[in-house]
């Protein structure tokens, strides 16, 4: 008769798989870095963290980054309209906006945007200048004061997916307020497909070279245009799988390939939670954290010294080499720039829009916020074209996200969809057509009407 095997000897030749991800990123199905005595994304909620034979973290400690809870889409919806101003800040007085509410941090002045009040009543810009007539020459440097480069970035406290309503739950005041900016960022990937641009992206930024993951987005871009009923579940998965690709892939080698991976999975971010399909949207939401790392890492690159970058001399015209050169290194540097900003922007737009809570502020990324508001530069085709707009127009410098020499020294035709996506979601439509019609143009783009 054959001997009863033991359960011991049973669990040495068939032992239980190890568990790898503690019960709370399971529950989530979210990836877990087993860190000891507590995982990254438990400490960052502040909940217990469940791992039998964990292992130490390796690298940093990082502050802990509690979560704010959410309840009810009602009490969202409220919370909402108080929230508002750490993503879009702006003061009648001073006239000094703040697209991304980073500003209000201590390190960075008070919030300028006290309060968004539904029915708004006491909105003004009465107090702000004409604007001036187009100068001979230059960058407005006032403020260039270097940026801190100490920069802590605190890790997306996003929960999981929590958006199974629609925007439609978003209170009115904000929707309206976002529109137009909703409306734009919609079409930006048939814009890139197009056009070979976006917003953020310079039409040359990839003529010479477009990084791999690039090229896949564009694809998935052209894929998109054609989605229709039959075949949107597969074209859907196939950006799911890019993404996941892109994520878990290896970390770019060169600034230009960082820079095409944040656009990249921007691109796919933007096509997943502006899809209208729920499970598409909370796909975006679970790999969003992937996104605002890979737009801090531009950081290094983007350069946000911007006397630093205004040559000494005129740029020549004769011999072209050194013109060039530096409208090439500006293409990069400002696409970079808008990049960082944009993503960020989109991300605190759709926690309001969504009624999650807002990220909070780290106390150093407002110094950053910064971008070229020209769209003559922006614009330009060719580096002689370049040369004539840097020398012959004025073209303003936006720091820490700050808005006020736009609205009283810009013109209208200074801006383009960028700057326009801005300052719609600052001040509304309404006032922003009424601002570019003061400065001689139409927020339309020459049409009388959307």
């Amino acid at each position: 008769m054959a001997s009863a095997v033991s359960p011991t000897s049973r669990e040495r030749h068939n032992p239980p798989p190890r568990q790898k991800s503690c019960a709370a990123c399971i529950k989530a199905k979210r990836r877990c870095d087993a860190g000891f005595p507590s995982c990254m994304r438990c400490e960052q909620r502040g909940i217990p963290c469940e791992l039998p034979n964990r292992r130490a973290r390796r690298g940093p400690q990082r502050d802990v980054v509690p979560s704010s809870s959410s309840s009810s889409i009602s009490s969202m919806a409220t919370n909402m309209v108080r929230s508002v101003p750490n993503m879009l800040s702006f003061s009648a007085t001073s006239g000094t906006p703040d697209p991304l509410g980073i500003s209000s941090c201590a390190a960075l002045g008070d919030n300028l945007f006290t309060s968004l009040d539904p029915t708004f009543p006491d909105f003004s810009i009465t107090g702000l200048a004409p604007a001036p007539a187009d100068s001979q020459f230059g960058v407005s440097t006032d403020e260039l004061d270097e940026p801190p480069r100490e920069l802590i970035h605190q890790p997306s406290a996003l929960a999981a997916p929590t958006t199974a309503a629609p925007f439609a739950a978003t209170p009115e005041v904000i929707v309206k307020r976002l529109r137009y900016a909703v409306d734009q960022i919609r079409g930006v990937p048939s814009m890139m497909v197009l056009e070979n641009q976006t917003p953020w992206s310079h039409p040359k930024l990839y003529e010479d070279n477009m990084p791999r993951c690039m090229q896949d987005a564009y694809a998935c871009c052209a894929l998109y245009m054609a989605k229709n009923r039959v075949n949107a579940p597969i074209i859907l998965r196939t950006i799911n799988a890019r993404v996941a690709e892109l994520a878990s892939g290896p970390e770019p080698t060169t600034p230009l390939e960082s820079l095409a991976r944040t656009q990249a999975l921007l691109l796919y971010h933007i096509i997943r939670i502006f899809d209208g399909d729920i499970a598409a949207r909370a796909d975006a939401e679970r790999t969003q954290s992937a996104l605002e790392d890979s737009a801090m890492a531009l950081l290094n690159g983007a350069n946000f010294d911007f006397a630093a970058q205004h040559p000494d001399a005129e740029l020549p015209l004769f011999p072209l080499g050194p013109t060039r050169n530096f409208w090439h290194d500006w293409i990069y540097k400002e696409s970079a720039r808008r990049t960082l900003l944009f993503t960020l922007f989109l991300l605190q737009m759709y926690r309001v829009l969504s009624g999650q809570p807002t990220a909070p502020c780290d106390g150093c990324l407002g110094a950053y916020n910064s971008f070229t508001f020209s769209a003559p530069l922006w614009h330009a085709r060719s580096a002689v074209e370049f040369t004539r707009a840097w020398e012959e127009t004025r073209h303003l410098v936006v720091i820490n996200g700050a808005l006020d020499k736009v609205f009283n020294e810009a013109r209208a035709h200074h801006a383009d969809m960028f700057g326009k996506i801005l300052l719609t979601s600052l001040i509304g439509v309404d006032e922003a057509e009424g601002w570019f019609a003061s400065r001689g143009g139409c927020l339309w783009g020459g049409v009388s009407g959307p």
